[in-house]
């Protein structure tokens, strides 16, 4: 078992810089955990849900706001994560993998709605080094996404000397991680303020030590992650922005924040390093594709009599593992087949729709029955008997009946 962190798809027409900022958190925290991150297996995103290779550790501090579905060989430690609507959760298997860290209070609100664990645990680029040396060169605003309407109201003794840019790029502009790397290189080195609607702009300029203003036309609830830090001001209260900020003391917080981080990832290291160090052994070798017992020889009867098309009835005695299983199958190859009975008598709830009854309502039967409960096999051909059934298999002990006659399989 390995630890594991996300990659950005190189392919994207376009991107968003801070989306590699929040991946870089993670990177600071294995540099914190003394983790070698030569050894760290990247997972691209697109591939979360398809990825095959050994078991990994993967820390999570990232937006999902798509549907995902998390593979079996992720064991994921969500740090940080953000969801418009409680449904993600499924596909990402949090009910699995709780506590759960939100950034804000809605992703908060949305898991708790469903009973998943959770904690308000905000974004781990707050965590970023604080720069540590003074430099003439540090003199420069930059203005980073602000739009338009906001830019117009800046005062101009700062917006004259500002440098614009921007966190998104298209097409040949995209550069991926290196252009993300220096951006942010950027700021450490020359950035004496930064003006900005991007939250993971703001966030790893606050970790720097770099002032800040925080800008944006309409309030999103994922600004959420900024308040304890610094004001959220909207174009409608501009009246009201600090334009010359001070520097904020954060390292207390980066302290608690990587601690509670890596003490999660140990955590779930040692639950899981055994548990996947043996499934890694057994998956070593090629699994045997063998047939379902009992099962098959329901399948086999009714392949020898049916073909995909036709229709007939069927009842199925006892509510068990191969009911389900020959249910499903019956249903996806046989779309007309029918079933119009379930016998088990201690079972009251409905199975897909059918309400079961007792053995005694199969007197006279003429469709098949598929004896699918263990306990009724050793007196199943006594009962068909007795109540003149001519249709039945039965299954069990490599055995299967068919009408009265024992076969193997």
């Amino acid at each position: 078992m390995k630890f594991a962190n996300l990659i950005l798809d190189s392919n994207k027409g376009m991107e968003n810089i801070g989306d590699w900022v929040q991946i870089f958190a993670i990177e600071r925290l294995y540099q914190y955990m003394n983790v070698k991150y030569k050894e760290v297996i990247r997972i691209k995103i697109s591939e979360i849900s398809s990825y095959n290779g050994e078991y990994v550790i993967l820390p999570i501090n990232y937006p999902f706001y798509g549907y995902y579905n998390l593979s079996p060989k992720i064991i994921p430690v969500f740090l940080g994560i953000s969801i418009l609507h409680n449904s993600a959760a499924e596909g990402l298997k949090m009910k699995n993998f709780q506590p759960v860290g939100c950034r804000d209070y809605h992703t908060w609100k949305e898991l708790t709605k469903v009973k998943i664990e959770a904690y308000i645990s905000g974004c781990l680029t707050i965590t970023f080094p604080k720069r540590t040396i003074s430099s003439p060169k540090q003199k420069i605003i930059f203005i980073v996404d602000v739009s338009d309407k906001i830019y117009e109201k800046i005062p101009y003794e700062i917006k004259n000397s500002a440098k614009r840019l921007t966190h998104v790029y298209y097409e040949k502009e995209c550069l991926g991680e290196e252009r993300a790397r220096e951006q942010y290189k950027l700021y450490e080195k020359e950035a004496n303020l930064v003006i900005t609607s991007r939250i993971h702009c703001a966030q790893p300029c606050l970790a720097m030590g770099i002032p800040v203003v925080f800008i944006c036309e309409v309030c999103s609830f994922r600004y959420d992650v900024l308040r304890p830090y610094i004001p959220v001001y909207t174009l409608d209260k501009i009246d009201e922005v600090n334009w010359y900020p001070a520097i904020l003391d954060l390292e207390e917080e980066k302290k608690l924040m990587l601690r509670n981080a890596a003490n999660r990832v140990i955590d779930v290291w040692k639950k899981y390093e055994d548990i996947c160090s043996i499934s890694d052994f057994y998956n070593r070798t090629k699994p045997i594709e063998g047939k379902l017992d009992s099962v098959w020889a329901f399948q086999k009867y009714i392949m020898d009599r049916w073909k995909k098309k036709d229709s007939f009835l069927y009842c199925l005695w006892g509510i068990t593992q191969a009911a389900e299983s020959i249910y499903e199958w019956i249903v996806k190859e046989y779309p007309n087949a029918i079933l119009d009975m379930v016998i088990d008598a201690k079972r009251a709830d409905l199975f897909h729709g059918i309400k079961p009854k007792t053995i005694d309502k199969i007197e006279n039967y003429k469709s098949v029955i598929f004896v699918t409960a263990g306990s009724a096999n050793p007196v199943a051909v006594d009962i068909f008997n007795k109540y003149n059934i001519k249709n039945y298999v039965i299954c069990y002990n490599g055995k299967y009946i068919v009408n009265g006659e024992e076969n193997t399989y």
